[in-house]
């Protein structure tokens, strides 16, 4: 029966291509969105994971991700330095400034200042040299897609930033943030030279921590002393991207047109291959006058369903792939984690088997006389 079986679904070329084509849509889509999502929100967390050097990430105590920094006193700095398990704190500034382009439009920028003693902050993919650099007077670091933004800027061009001069002397990689800004980094000690003087500038604290000691033990100590907020910093990536999957707005927009796409993969599935049983159903007639039993049809079409939910998984998964390898290097990427494609599986099983089901129906009640009827 199962040769049979498979031998009614290949042989009808144009409906088997249709049917493989509208579940590998479906499939692509099930992988490819999420995917799609989770590089989306790899973003938000772009500035965490580029900042080198930092154990713990010490905050207001009302801040709640990364880009929403509430300025603290400078003296909190100190406070955090002599806390048992706290090696080095840098301060960490994090705000916006305005560059003058060229022919005299302006561009929004991100601005980042670190210690220039211990370079705790600083981008961790810049060499040595760029990162030396940033002690020189009026200097600033730009990521390389921000320079592209800046109209080419290169190393040794000097820019208005917010009305003052400054040098770019070092540009650097940078992980795509959520906000799409040029980053630029500038030494601690001279960001009152580059953005409005406030009463308070310190953004973050950022902390190393001394050999043996925990983080999460350290955190707790740094909130008791201090009354601060002290997070371990993969926590607060993670943190930072609950917050913008629950406040965005993303996470409805893909969940949404997901859906929307999945569902009409499924049911061009399922009209295609519900059309392909009533017009096999003559075939179906004749195998029940040779004496199969209503199960064993049902297992014809549950195989039928199965090879071909089979091979269109497998094409659907594999562009998915290969899209999220060719976009590893460009600016929206997607990421597949190994849970999505068991995920994207399961889903394809759920999907074969309803679609399977409905063709069913049609089974039911099948008399085999129907195939000497004309």
């Amino acid at each position: 029966m199962g040769r049979i079986a498979i031998a009614m679904l290949v042989r009808d070329g144009s409906r088997y291509l249709g049917l493989v084509v509208a579940l590998a849509f479906t499939a692509l889509v099930i992988t490819q969105q999420p995917a799609t999502l989770l590089g989306v929100m790899a973003r938000t967390t772009a500035l965490i994971r580029d900042t080198g050097g930092a154990d713990l990430w010490v905050m207001d105590p009302k801040v709640r991700y990364v880009d929403e920094p509430k300025p603290m006193v400078d003296g909190m700095l100190y406070r955090v330095r002599g806390v048992p398990g706290v090696a080095m704190a840098a301060p960490f500034y994090k705000g916006q400034a305005r560059v003058r382009l060229s022919d005299g439009s302006f561009q929004n920028c991100e601005i980042i200042a670190v210690d220039p003693a211990s370079f705790i902050g600083a981008p961790s993919r810049l060499s040595p040299s760029s990162l030396t650099a940033l002690r020189e007077s009026d200097a600033i670091l730009v990521d390389r897609a921000g320079a592209r933004t800046l109209q080419n800027t290169t190393v040794g061009v000097t820019v208005e930033l917010n009305d003052t001069r400054a040098r770019v002397v070092g540009l650097y990689d940078a992980s795509p943030g959520f906000q799409t800004l040029p980053r630029l980094y500038t030494a601690w000690t001279r960001i009152r030279n580059f953005v409005p003087a406030e009463r308070r500038m310190l953004s973050y604290v950022l902390v190393q921590l001394a050999p043996g000691y925990d983080a999460e033990q350290v955190a707790r100590g740094i909130e008791q002393r201090t009354g601060l907020q002290a997070i371990p910093t993969q926590r607060f990536a993670t943190m930072t991207r609950d917050w913008f999957l629950k406040n965005s707005g993303v996470m409805a927009t893909f969940f949404g047109s997901s859906l929307i796409a999945m569902l009409i993969g499924i049911f061009i599935a399922a009209q295609t291959f519900r059309n392909f049983t009533i017009d096999h159903i003559r075939y179906f007639g004749a195998i029940a006058a040779m004496g199969a039993s209503f199960g064993q049809l049902v297992r014809m079409v549950l195989l039928q369903a199965g090879m071909a939910g089979a091979v269109a998984t497998g094409i659907g998964v594999g562009v998915a792939s290969l899209i999220s390898y060719g976009s590893r290097s460009s600016e929206v990427t997607s990421n597949i984690a190994p849970w999505q494609l068991g995920l994207s599986v399961a889903v394809m099983l759920c999907v074969g088997g309803a679609v399977a089901l409905l063709s069913v129906r049609k089974l039911r009640g099948l008399e085999p006389a129907a195939v000497f009827r004309g």
